[in-house]
Parts: C-alpha cells; sequence; structure tokens
C-alpha cells in the first residue's frame, strides 16, 4: 500500500515541485468503490498552485498522464472555499498491494516503506511512570504509564532507538514526614506483610499529623534533611528498606502489566550533583540568596523578574534542582535528539523553569525536551487517602474478566486458563478505556467508567475477542503458501471486504498521525473502527464449503486483519490473545 502513496508522492515533488501527503478518504472510495486518496500539503503556500488549473480545467491534459498507471482519474473539489484534489486508484491494484503489505512483518514494513513520513533513526527517551517511593501505584501514575509505554512502542516501531526511563521519586521532604510517621504509627507485621499499603497508611496519618502540628512538621523537615546530608546511618539504612521495599512491589505490578522500563532512575541519584549545580550557577552570577537562606534564581521576562528556587532555606534541594541534574546526566548518557516528559499538565510550570534555566547554562540542546502533559485524573490525592491503589484496579478488573469468561457460551479454554486470561482480559479493558481518551481530557476516576463498561463496549475485550474470532478462523483453515501475485480477487469484492481493506490501508496513516501528535487515541479509535469492519466481513464473507481458490483468497484477507489488529493491541500495551 505505502509503495502506491511513496510513488505518487515522488511524482509530485518531480513534476509539480510539491512535498504532498496521500491520505485516504473512506467515504468517497465506498461511494465510488474505488480508493479515493486526498492530496495533502500546504493550502497557504500552495493555494494557486497551477495543478489546480491544469487538474481542474484539463483533466486529459500530460500532467495527469504523468502520474502513475494505477491513478485512474483525477478530480478537483471545493469546499469552504478552498480546493481539494484527490485521486483515484485502480481498485484491483490496491486490493493487490494491501493484502500483500499487510500479510507480511510489519515492522520491517515500517521501517522500510515509511522512513519518509518520521526522522527515522533518532535517540528518543521517554520518562513516564515515575511513582513516588513509599506511595501508592495510582490511577494517575497508570495514565502516565500507558501513554508512555504506547508512544515509545510507536517509536520504537518506526525505527527509533528509544529508552523508557521510569525515573522514581524517593528524596525529599515527603520522606521526612514518612520517616518520622512510621516511628509513631509504624506496625512490623503489618509492612512486612503489604508494605506499599501499608506505607501509605502511615504517610496519610503522618500527613494530617503535619498539618495539625507544628513540632511534628519541623521534626520531619529535619529527619528530611538528616537523609539530604546523610548524617544520621539509621535513617539512611530505614530509607534504603522502604526503598527496596517499595521497587519490589512496583517491580510486580509492572510485570502485571507487561511494561519495560530500559531504565530505572531515581532523584536520590542527583542528590549530590544537585549542589553542583546550585554551585556552577552561584559562580555564574545567576543564584541570589534571599533573607532566610533560601536559593534562588532570577529570570527576567520582559518588565517582569521570576523567582525560580532552586535550595530551600533549610539548606535542601527540590525536585526542580534534581531534575535539571538528572537531565545534563541524560544528554551526556544517551545524547538524545528528544526527550518528552510524560506528566500530568499541572506540572506545566515546572518543566518551563526547568527548560529556561538550561537555556541560561547555555544548553542548547534544551529545546529537544518536551513536556507531554495529560489530563489530570480528578478527585484523588494521596495525602488526603483518597488514591485509588492500581492493585486494587487490576485484581477487580480480573474478577470480572473471570466471571465474563465463566458466563460466556463462547469460551474456547480450558479451566484451568481461566485465571491467566482474565488478568490479560481485565487489563485490557483497563488499558483501553484509559488510552481512548484524549491525552489532555480530564476524567474522574469511577469503578464504573474503569472496569464495568470496559468489558461490555467498544473496548480492550470486544477487541480481544475479535483478535481470537480471526486466530481461530486461521487454524481451522490453514494458508498452505504465501502471498502470490495472481490471488483470486473476485473472491473478495464484496462492499464487507472492500471497506475492511480501506480500513487495513488507513493503518500505516494512523499510525504516523499518532506519532506526529502523540497521541494514542487516535489508534484506539482506529483499531475499535477496524474491529467492526472485521465483524462485517465475517458476518458476510464466508469460508465455511466454498472452494479452495475462494477460502485462499478470503482467509488472507482475514490474516492480513488479524496482523494488523495484533500488531496494533501490541502497540497500544495488550497482550493479544488467541483464544479465550
Amino acid at each position: 500500500m505505502s509503495c502506491l502513496r511513496n510513488e505518487t508522492k515522488r511524482c509530485f515533488r518531480k513534476i509539480f515541485g510539491l512535498n504532498v501527503d496521500l491520505r485516504i478518504d473512506r467515504d468517497r472510495s465506498v461511494h465510488r468503490k474505488a480508493p479515493v486518496f486526498a492530496v495533502v500539503f500546504d493550502h497557504k503556500k500552495h493555494e494557486n498552485h497551477s495543478l489546480f488549473h491544469h487538474f481542474a480545467n484539463h483533466p486529459d491534459s500530460g500532467f495527469t498522464k504523468c502520474l502513475p498507471q494505477f491513478v485512474v482519474d483525477v478530480n478537483v473539489e471545493e469546499h469552504n472555499n478552498r480546493k481539494q484534489l484527490y485521486l483515484t486508484i485502480d481498485r484491483n491494484t490496491f486490493m493487490q498491494k494491501t493484502l500483500k503489505t499487510y500479510s507480511k512483518n510489519l515492522e520491517e514494513h515500517a521501517k522500510t516503506n515509511l522512513a519518509d513520513e518520521i526522522n527515522k533513526y533518532q535517540s528518543v527517551i521517554f520518562e513516564y511512570c515515575s511513582p513516588n517511593i513509599a506511595k501508592p501505584f495510582h490511577f494517575g501514575h497508570l495514565r502516565s504509564t500507558l501513554i508512555g509505554n504506547c508512544l515509545s512502542n510507536i517509536h520504537s516501531y518506526f525505527g527509533h532507538n528509544t529508552n523508557r526511563i521510569n525515573y522514581l521519586g524517593d528524596w525529599g521532604s515527603q520522606f521526612g514526614i514518612l520517616s518520622l510517621g512510621y516511628d509513631l504509627f509504624g506496625d512490623e507485621q503489618k509492612l512486612i506483610k503489604d508494605p506499599l499499603r501499608h506505607l501509605y497508611d502511615v504517610y496519610v496519618r503522618a500527613n494530617k499529623e503535619c498539618e495539625e502540628n507544628e513540632q511534628f512538621h519541623s521534626k520531619a523537615k529535619e529527619r528530611a534533611m538528616l537523609l539530604e546530608k546523610r548524617y544520621d546511618e539509621k535513617v539512611f539504612l530505614q530509607w534504603q528498606r522502604f526503598r527496596e521495599y517499595s521497587i519490589e512491589q512496583y517491580k510486580g505490578l509492572f510485570h502485571r502489566l507487561g511494561i519495560q522500563f530500559d531504565y530505572i532512575h531515581s532523584e536520590s541519584m542527583y542528590s549530590e550533583a544537585s549542589f553542583e549545580i546550585v554551585n556552577m550557577l552561584s559562580h555564574r552570577g545567576l543564584i541570589e540568596v534571599l533573607s532566610d537562606g533560601a536559593k534562588v534564581m532570577k529570570i527576567k521576562n520582559n518588565d517582569n523578574v521570576t523567582e525560580i528556587p532552586l535550595i530551600r532555606k533549610d539548606g535542601a534541594t527540590i525536585y526542580l534542582t534534581r531534575d535539571i541534574a538528572a537531565a545534563i546526566h541524560r544528554k551526556q548518557q544517551f545524547n538524545f535528539d528528544k526527550m518528552y516528559y510524560v506528566v500530568d499538565n499541572s506540572q506545566y510550570k515546572h518543566f518551563v523553569n526547568l527548560k529556561r534555566i538550561l537555556f541560561e547554562m547555555g544548553f542548547e540542546w534544551e529545546s529537544d525536551m518536551f513536556h507531554l502533559p495529560f489530563g489530570k485524573v480528578l478527585g484523588m490525592s494521596t495525602r488526603k487517602g483518597t488514591a485509588i491503589f492500581l492493585q486494587d484496579i487490576i485484581d477487580e478488573a480480573n474478577s470480572r474478566a473471570l466471571k465474563f469468561i465463566k458466563e460466556s457460551k463462547y469460551t474456547k479454554i480450558e479451566e484451568t486458563e481461566f485465571e491467566e486470561k482474565a488478568d490479560i482480559l481485565g487489563l485490557s479493558a483497563v488499558i483501553v478505556n484509559v488510552l481512548k481518551k484524549k491525552r489532555m481530557t480530564e476524567f474522574k476516576f469511577s469503578w464504573d467508567e474503569a472496569i464495568k463498561s470496559s468489558l461490555y463496549d467498544d473496548s480492550g475485550i470486544v477487541l480481544q475477542y475479535a483478535h481470537a474470532k480471526l486466530c481461530n478462523l486461521e487454524k481451522r483453515f490453514k494458508i498452505e503458501k504465501p502471498f502470490e501475485s495472481n490471488i483470486n480477487l473476485s473472491a473478495i469484492q464484496s462492499e464487507e471486504a472492500f471497506t475492511l481493506l480501506i480500513a487495513l490501508a488507513q493503518f500505516d496513516e494512523t499510525l504516523i498521525e499518532s506519532f506526529h501528535q502523540l497521541e494514542p487515541s487516535i489508534l484506539v479509535k482506529y483499531l475499535v473502527d477496524l474491529r467492526r469492519e472485521v465483524n462485517r466481513a465475517y458476518s458476510n464473507l464466508i469460508i465455511r464449503n466454498e472452494t479452495s481458490c475462494v477460502v485462499e483468497s478470503r482467509l488472507l484477507l482475514y490474516s492480513a486483519a488479524r496482523n494488523v489488529l495484533q500488531k496494533g493491541l501490541q502497540l497500544i500495551g495488550v497482550k493479544p490473545l488467541e483464544a479465550f
């Protein structure tokens, strides 16, 4: 499919001097019963380009004849006072190329044929997830994790050298609160049994104590400084213990989610380097010490002066200081072309300050750093004890998926597999439910939204069912030989087959759009639409009792659909099931 697009684009560059994109117009394609591509380019720059005149007034001109032979018709239409060029492609050529492309290894196809669509072979870092030690991995962390994982997958699919970093919050004032709170409210047995949940309970109680007891608050700050300066071995060993317990539980959650990181870094790695950063800025005259001892960097913006805190009045570093050190270290280690921070939009100011300080330090590569914000999950607060544990969400999703499997009359697996498949199905429901929302959309957590609706609507389980159905079809009617150019196209000329082929051909442009917009919901919407086209075709394109020639053609179509659906599920972080 991409070969048709690439050949046509080369013609436009060579003949008209235009860099264009081609996008399938589904509605026109279905109406004309032939694939129609909209020619997309910078209209503001080329609105009066001669090609419109030639194609509109001289459809049989030399310009038209210079296009590839598979372009059988050219139309210029006007919409909202803007001209739009459409190319109609030979139907059989399109069908042959689409089946050939999507029946094979899609990653090889992407890296070989889609190089013109993306900036290939860049070094890219995604920082996402980033939970705080001794605090629960809640739904807000899940959203960062799933968005970051999906976008990392898409970048890797296109051939980028992608590094995934989980940056743990294991340093700072919150540990002082937790440490002092554990001395008062901690229980060793509860800690051993369920570390994260018990430490969370302790933190909530300790934070309430901080709000009500100024003396406790002051002692918590002192405790944090003992760790910062490494003055007290007992406090340091306690920090290490809580950290190890937390990381061990996080690893279990990541494994269950199917999430892998290339690097697990933490704020504590940069505690000493943070002071070096501040000293460097001081020597350059960029630091001002306030009357209370705090150190700030003053940034001038026109007539306004912004004070950016870097060292607290008690001498402790802050999150921003450590982030500066981390960014410099990553540039040295990875020499990245782009680095994305997948963090909710409430941290906008933090990243503006981070980039501005790096700019003032003379690091021009700060322009390659991007805050990738997403809408907050409302109604959750760790301090107030209203955060929803991810463990509880996964367990509840598993329970409901298990009930779904047991009650389904279509279940095709042994009872011994129920638990394992239920875990995957439950996660599929949650993942699709999170990623189908546009990245910047805020929403309030509810159990129905997270799980119940996810099990039965256009969601993870429905997509899994479509994939399993296609896998079952392939097992029953095996393709005995690879794709051949003389495939019998007459067996797949129905409207349902054609619209499914149109949907398959949109896979590349969907991924390219998700890539450029950094938006997973585009891909999820595509998979939901593809599932609908698969179901329509499945109900009408029968294989049983047909001739081998017909079976082979239709099975090849279903195999291509399964291949695309499988890859799409993998890219959004879902493990495709062959049966359940």
